[in-house]
């Protein structure tokens, strides 16, 4: 029957400890300190990369979380473009209507002006008249 690598460990462990069990015990000693030393190493390792992974899980979340905030704030900008856009535009129309309106009434109120001048030119020398006094 094959013998497993830990009895045969265990029987030469054994035989050592049979012979010389100072020594024996001084290097199991060393050699347990320098596995407990090594696990406690590579624990710490495994630790500081999980760490390092989750900052970097923390980092992408925060980039998507900024990006989503910075295409939000742009959505927003556009959408204020395009108001300022359309007001502009319905301001343009206006002033458009206006000139037009202005242009076809101005001929009215330049006659009118002139009628009114000439009544105002009247009245002046009716009153002048009146009081006697000559134009």
């Amino acid at each position: 029957m094959p013998t497993s690598p830990l009895k045969l460990l265990a029987k030469i462990w054994v035989k050592a400890f049979n012979t010389n069990p100072y020594i024996t015990a001084v290097v199991t000693s060393i050699i347990s300190a320098i596995l407990t030393i090594a696990v406690s190493f590579i624990d710490q390792l495994d630790r500081e990369n999980r760490e390092l992974k989750r900052l970097q899980n923390n980092d992408y979340q925060l980039q998507i979380e900024q990006l989503s905030n910075t295409e939000t704030n742009l959505k927003q900008l556009l959408s204020f473009v395009k108001n300022q856009q359309t007001a502009l535009r319905e301001t343009e129309d206006t002033i458009a209507k206006l000139k037009s309106e202005k242009a076809m009434l101005q001929p009215l109120v330049d006659s009118n002006k002139a009628v009114v001048e000439a009544f105002l030119e009247l009245k002046k020398s009716e009153q002048l008249q009146v009081f006697g006094v000559n134009a």
